[in-house]
Formats: C-alpha cells, structure tokens, sequence
C-alpha cells in the first residue's frame, strides 16, 4: 500500500504516504497497528504505537498512530524466517475471543508486551546490546505468556528452536508482529555474534536476512 501511494503522489510527504496507506490497510485487514507501514513510509528506527479510534500526530481513518524517532541501535538487524506465514486478524481474534472472558489477564498481558517493547526502544536509543537481548528475552517471554493464556498459536515450534539456538550464542529471539509465523529478529551481544547466530540457523536449515535500518525519509 505504501509503494502504491508513492506512485500515485511521488511528492506527497510520510506523513500523508502513512496516512493513506494504513487507512487502505485497515480497511482490509481489519486489523493491525501499521508499525510496518510506518516503517516503510518514514524509514529509520522508531518507537510506535496504534490507537483505535483516537486523534493522536498521525490520524489514518479509524485511528491514529504515535511515531516518536530514535537514534543509536545498530544500523542492520537480522531476522529468520519461521517456515509459515501467520494470519494477523485470526490471532488476534482469538486473543481478542479469551480477553472477552478474562478482561483484566489480557491487560496484564498486554502490560508486559508494552514494557518489554519500552525497554527495547531505550536499550535501542542507548546503543546497548546487553539491553537489547534482555528486552527480546522479555519480548519473547511476553508474547508465550500470553500465547499460553489465551490458546493463540503465537510461539510455534520455529521460534522456540531459534530462542533456544539463540541463547548458545548469549542472544535472543523474538517473533515479530503477532508472531505464529512469519519473521523472528535475531538479536546478539554484538554484531559478530549475531552475525554468527544467523549463520547457525541457516545451518539449522532457516533462511535468515539482513536488513539496513532505512534512512529516514
């Protein structure tokens, strides 16, 4: 959606680009924050947040998204591929389904997934990688408690092997998005470290990538 906004108004600024593209993706997925959209219509490293129905910078439709830029980090991230795609609106239906019967242990599920992602942005901000693996082990950590509570295959058997592969090497590994599926960042102690943890999972038969950290737009 956002390579199509680009070509219908090459000009037209992020913000607007964001705008229209989440708009689009919302109406048909459903569902979603749109971080990755954010992240493909501003670049760079950001800590964000979706809000339904609110008025917040960066309005797109039903909702708007908070977007607050963050320097430091690492400028590429590695990331492995679990071997299944994942359907974002029916995990999160059924998360949504057990909330509907256990309101408060959703919150608090949810409170832990906010923490581990604020001390991630900080351990980003602050170019620490000690801080990094701690908040993907939080991260990870999270999104199986909350996995575990509500039924949803959020961890599957590919992240659970990459976790464990990971902490062979002093790292972590956290799915991304709504996780049952998809991508699983890969986070070291150091560059090398990473570097060699991707190559141990392509041996463990995963396709791994490297991805720059976008300028910003």
């Amino acid at each position: 959606t956002v390579a199509l906004a680009r070509a219908v108004d090459p000009s037209a600024p992020p913000a607007q680009i964001y705008a229209r593209a989440q708009a689009a993706h919302r109406r048909v997925q459903g569902t979603g924050s749109g971080a990755d959209v954010a992240a493909s219509a501003f670049g760079g490293a950001f800590r964000y947040r979706w809000l339904d129905g609110a008025a917040a910078p960066l309005p797109a439709g039903d909702g708007a998204g908070e977007l607050t830029p963050l320097g430091g980090g690492p400028q590429a991230v590695w990331a492995a591929w679990a071997g299944e795609a994942a359907s974002t609106p029916a995990l999160v239906g059924r998360v949504k389904a057990w909330g509907a019967t256990d309101p408060a242990g959703l919150r608090a599920r949810y409170a832990a997934l906010s923490a581990a992602a604020e001390q991630g942005c900080a351990a980003w901000q602050a170019a620490d990688r000690a801080g990094l693996v701690t908040a993907a082990q939080a991260g990870y950590a999270a999104i199986d408690a909350l996995a575990q509570a509500s039924g949803a295959p959020l961890v599957i058997d590919a992240h659970r092997a990459l976790a464990a592969l990971a902490a062979q090497y002093g790292g972590a590994c956290k799915p991304t998005g709504a996780g049952g599926g998809d991508l699983a960042w890969l986070v070291g102690p150091d560059a090398q470290a990473e570097a060699d943890l991707a190559a141990a999972a392509r041996v463990a038969g995963f396709r791994t990538y490297r991805f720059e950290v976008a300028p910003r737009a």
